[in-house]
């Protein structure tokens, strides 16, 4: 079915404008931090390892989205959590029986601070770090109920509207976004195999709610129909849409 473009630009009413509302507020503290840490930038794959000790160093993203990663003895890598610009990087919580890092997944940077807390500009980091660490607990509860309580259909949409709120830009036919994990990435973060993440995905595109452009590289054609697609997409984009009501 043809997209009209009057449709296509309704799609984007949707998403938040950056620099608004509780976005700016939090951009705001973070350029205020920004003057008492140091900016490191990553590639793609490159990893932040916890702490072998207690460590009073601080990372917070900047820029681009990281993945906590867990190793086990015998087992593969399994995707803990997902990090995005904003956010405090929770190193010294990883598990501390496998070994643990925070991986960009795409090209990124992170502000490292050390030592700060003991300054009087230390009480805003520290204020930051709560509120960003509250924040992702909340969004880590809502992944747990999306595994517990979701079909595989519900779950790969929750997880593509997640990506769409943080990630997205309108284009001419809809919401584009690149995702940042792999296939096998995505499947394991979501307790699927491979195989049917794909053949969700290729059903979300046949239905024409979705184009695939690129490998890693999706567009929500119908934004509507697509969000009706999972019961707990209106409490994803409470948590994850840049600017909050």
């Amino acid at each position: 079915m043809k997209r009209t473009a009057s449709r296509a630009g309704q799609l984007i009413d949707v998403l938040p404008r950056p620099g608004e509302g509780a976005d700016a507020d939090r951009s705001a503290a973070l350029a205020t931090l920004e003057t008492l840490g140091t900016a490191v930038r990553l590639r793609s794959g490159q990893k932040l390892v916890r702490p072998a000790e207690a460590s009073d160093t601080t990372f917070i993203v900047k820029e681009g989205v990281f993945v906590s990663e867990a190793l086990w003895p015998g087992l593969r890598s399994a995707v803990l959590a997902l990090h995005y610009a904003g956010d405090a990087l929770p190193l010294a919580a990883l598990p501390q029986a496998a070994a643990c890092a925070a991986v960009a997944a795409t090209q990124a940077e992170v502000l490292r601070f050390s030592g700060t807390t003991s300054l009087p500009e230390g009480r805003q980091l520290v204020e930051y770090t709560l509120s960003s660490l509250l924040d992702q607990q909340a969004r880590m509860a809502l992944h747990i109920a999306m595994i517990t309580t979701l079909d595989a259909g519900q779950r790969v949409a929750s997880l593509l509207t997640e990506f769409a709120l943080r990630l997205g830009r309108q284009n001419g036919r809809g919401v584009a976004f690149d995702v940042p994990l792999s296939r096998n990435g995505m499947a394991d973060y979501l307790g699927l195999n491979a195989d049917t993440l794909s053949r969700i995905v290729s059903g979300f595109k046949a239905s024409g709610l979705v184009e695939q452009p690129g490998r890693h590289r999706f567009i929500i054609r119908d934004w509507k129909g697509f969000f009706a697609l999972s019961p707990l997409n209106t409490s994803i984009d409470h948590l994850h849409r840049r600017v909050r009501a």
